[in-house]
């Protein structure tokens, strides 16, 4: 098993529910790997991934993509995988991708090191779908080389569901990315139907006045020259050229392409009655056909098709599928034009870098297609560094003007995925980079945190200076209204630095502080332990003020827990206005005696909800103000680093 860098050229399939995308899939590949039926069948996006033996020197390697160990899988098995998905699917209403390596014949001439992959869409005007699948297409047009567009011949183009999906396909070629797209009418299943003719050529005629182009039937005459079937050498089709529009039978092309290699017996299993009635009527003498038993039905369909045809061409020379196969071979085979479709694959990631997020994955698929092309790597470094210092310019300089350290996830994001991509194609120099570009960031967060902080604008929530004395009646300074509560009320929590209280920057500092690596961090750690100390303290010199009254004993417990008291670190904490035999206060009061702030093992313990910042459970929520830390700290420890 051979695993290359290999490049791929894209073929999407796009309709609208059951019009025969499937049937056009199984045409393509030459057996049955999708469902076939007149409901809605296809729920997921599914890949094909066409993988062929060398037949220029008898190797039978088998190639994958990226390192990736997958195995050809047979057509029924495959087949049984899609229908189980399939179900599970239409319940969920969600998108997923499969990928699939199957055997099959080459549809065109390959490029060394290229995969052909076809790519079957569900409906995208199928009922319940919220547009996901037309969402779909058009998030991930630009990564497609050519577009097949399937549509059902008998009813033409008619609807405006149907003239929609033209101006679907139209718009998107022009805004999105300029591609080979070819237009199947499909079920035309009787080739002498003059009335289907006359529809076709209609439909032909609209396409040829929507899309601004000449006549389509005479640009399907430069096909067999383009494709060197006349011995001319294949040569890049020209823009006049599409969208090409091929009337097709894909039942009827699918039955011979299936059946061409096959022995009768497995033929028998392989075709039930009802396609077997439908070929033989068309193939056959019809009174004849109709005084044959089912046995001999099979075997002279087999001997008609298989044994009486030398080549598998010569059976679907009237399906019109031969025509399509040429079509796509110009649009997407030979050595020069695929080079050309790679060359523009690379060119447009390089260039949606800047307006989208990468992932390793897409990396990969630009290396190896740079790889494949020869193209030097210094583009796909110089992009993502671009990419990322304008994406961490843009986070710090959101971070400065407003405390959401949720936006700093954003350039952590991005070096994450640019790391799993060096350590898998093995460019250390580069891994250097992210592991400075790590700490960088850090050291950058933590700067902004430290010009930020200010102890003498910091609020103290529950300053004991209102209240200091022991009142019976109500408090002259609060007129009654617990002071602790009143001013949770104020200006503490409109969302800027200077909103936070002293107990927010010791949360801050020392959620940072638990997540950062000792090396290279020593200086940040000392500069993070002073000032947490140094908030610490002040807190320490001031006990905060919290009523226990009967006006607002409710809110003590909802905040403290039942009867006024709440455990923490083992200690027991009650109203510091207790009277003998009753856990709750019974008058109106203040006291500068009661609920503290405790230290345990360096952490803070805020009772209540003192605090503006609620810091997470984990440092890998990326509201944690510990988050970008953590993340250095996870790099570090991968690449074995203490």
């Amino acid at each position: 098993m051979k695993f290359g860098p290999w490049s791929e050229i894209k073929v999407a399939l796009l309709g609208h529910v059951s019009v025969g995308k499937t049937t056009v899939l199984n045409a393509i590949l030459g057996d049955q790997f999708g469902e076939v039926s007149m409901r809605r069948t296809t729920a997921g996006i599914n890949f094909f991934r066409i993988v062929s033996s060398d037949e220029a020197t008898g190797e039978s390697d088998k190639w994958s993509v990226a390192g990736q160990k997958e195995d050809i899988k047979a057509a029924d098995k495959i087949h049984q995988e899609i229908s189980k998905s399939n179900k599970k699917l239409r319940e969920a209403q969600k998108i997923e991708e499969k990928w699939f390596n199957v055997g099959c014949k080459p549809l065109c001439e390959m490029r060394k090191e290229t995969s052909l992959v076809v790519v079957d869409i569900p409906g995208i005007n199928e009922a319940d779908s919220n547009n996901i699948y037309m969402n779909y297409v058009q998030e991930n047009w630009k990564t497609f080389d050519c577009v097949v567009v399937v549509m059902d011949a008998r009813q033409g183009v008619n609807t405006e569901e149907q003239v929609g999906l033209l101006r679907f396909v139209k718009d998107n070629l022009s805004k999105k990315k300029n591609l080979p797209v070819i237009v199947l009418f499909n079920k035309v299943d009787e080739p002498d139907d003059t009335e289907q003719a006359l529809l076709v050529k209609e439909s032909q005629a609209k396409i040829s006045s929507m899309f601004g182009v000449g006549c389509r039937a005479k640009a399907l005459k430069q096909l067999p020259t383009l494709s060197g079937k006349k011995g001319v050498k294949h040569s890049v089709p020209t823009s006049k050229l599409y969208p090409v529009v091929i009337p097709v039978s894909a039942i009827r092309a699918y039955f011979y392409r299936a059946a061409s290699s096959l022995p009768f017996e497995e033929f028998r299993k392989k075709f039930d009655q009802d396609i077997i009635e439908k070929i033989g009527r068309e193939e056959m003498n019809r009174n004849k056909w109709r005084k044959m038993s089912v046995d001999k039905k099979y075997k002279a369909l087999y001997d008609l098709v298989v044994e009486g045809s030398e080549d598998e061409e010569d059976g679907i020379q009237g399906t019109g599928f031969d025509t399509f196969l040429c079509a796509l071979s110009v649009s997407v085979g030979g050595q020069e034009t695929q080079t050309k479709l790679l060359q523009n694959q690379v060119d447009i990631a390089l260039q949606s870098f800047q307006d989208e997020k990468p992932s390793c994955s897409q990396f990969m698929a630009l290396h190896e297609t740079s790889k494949a092309l020869d193209k030097d790597m210094g583009a796909i470094k110089r992009a993502f560094w671009t990419k990322y210092t304008s994406c961490k310019e843009s986070s710090l300089d959101a971070f400065r003007k407003e405390p959401k350290v949720e936006v700093m996830a954003e350039p952590v994001a991005l070096l994450k995925e640019y790391s799993s991509f060096v350590t898998s194609v093995v460019w250390e120099d580069e891994a250097k980079l992210v592991a400075k570009s790590f700490y960088d960031l850090v050291s950058e967060q933590i700067g902004v945190i430290v010009n930020k902080q200010d102890l003498q604008s910091a609020v103290m929530i529950g300053e004991t200076g209102t209240c200091n004395s022991f009142w019976e009646e109500n408090c002259p300074s609060c007129d009654g209204q617990p002071v602790a509560q009143s001013q949770q009320e104020g200006d503490t929590k409109d969302g800027t630095w200077g909103s936070f209280s002293v107990y927010d920057w010791v949360t801050i500092f020392e959620s940072v502080k638990q997540n950062l690596p000792s090396s290279p961090f020593s200086q940040e750690l000392i500069v993070l332990g002073i000032l947490k100390d140094k908030y610490a303290s002040s807190l320490g010199t001031s006990k905060l003020v919290k009523c226990a009254c009967s006006t607002c004993y409710n809110e003590l417990q909802r905040l403290s827990g039942s009867n006024g008291r709440k455990t923490i670190s083992g200690r027991r904490y009650r109203c510091g206005c207790r009277y003998p035999g009753s856990n709750k206060c019974q008058k109106t009061h203040h006291s500068k005696e009661g609920w503290d702030v405790s230290f345990d093992r360096g952490k803070l313990k805020v009772v209540g909800s003192l605090a503006n910042v609620q810091v997470p459970s984990t440092p890998s929520d990326k509201q944690h103000w510990g988050h970008v830390a953590w993340c250095c700290k996870n790099q570090m420890e991968s690449e074995g680093q203490p």
